[in-house]
């Protein structure tokens, strides 16, 4: 699929269950790029987008949490700045 039959998305997580917590980013890792430590940004489809947001809700099902999607166009995309940084690495972080 091309980027030009999807539409960018920032999810942007809050969530204090560490169980949790570690589901929402697994689920994550399957749909997007890891960028800081409680956001993704993935390219998806309008059914891939309703599929994820589907699977978060089931995730938070009774938690106290807080999960925010933007969804971006294509120029917004590319006027996108990024300054410094490499995006996070899991061998660095340990989530339990």
């Amino acid at each position: 699929m091309s980027h030009a039959e999807t539409m960018f998305h920032i999810v942007a997580y809050d969530i204090s269950n560490d169980r949790v917590r570690t589901r929402i980013h697994k689920l994550l890792e399957r749909y997007g790029t890891w960028t800081q430590f409680s956001m993704f940004e993935c390219f998806l489809s309008r059914k891939q987008s309703v599929k994820l947001v589907a699977e978060i809700k089931d995730l938070l099902q009774e938690h106290e949490a807080h999960v925010r999607i933007y969804t971006l166009s294509s120029d917004d995309v590319q006027r996108t700045i990024t300054i410094g940084g490499e995006p996070p690495c899991e061998a660095d972080v340990f989530i339990t």
